[in-house]
């Protein structure tokens, strides 16, 4: 497994974490659209930061198995970084609901 990936892995974390603040701070509601924004901004940052372009010609496989990787990696990265804030975010409703019964 290439060093990349542990990168790809790591920036789509953070990507998770930084999406679900915001989704939380806009009171978003559609987790849908932001479970898909997340995994393209992911997936789109590896692609522009982890990439070295000037092999594009000669290494096309390997790019499509690298966008294979990327996508996974960015899947469950992002899941894996929304959760903390997404679980807070619960629980906070479920006292404040309880509190006002």
């Amino acid at each position: 497994m290439d060093f990349t990936y542990y990168v790809a892995f790591a920036l789509s974390l953070v990507i998770g974490f930084v999406g679900a603040l915001i989704f939380v701070m806009l009171k978003g509601r559609s987790y849908w659209r932001f479970a898909l924004t997340t995994l393209l901004v992911a997936v789109f940052a590896d692609f522009a930061l982890l990439i070295d372009w000037s092999y594009a010609d000669e290494m096309t496989d390997v790019l499509l198995l690298d966008a294979a990787f990327f996508t996974a990696y960015g899947l469950v990265g992002c899941a894996i970084g929304a959760v903390p804030v997404l679980g807070a975010r619960g629980i906070y409703r479920l006292v404040r609901a309880r509190r006002t019964r």
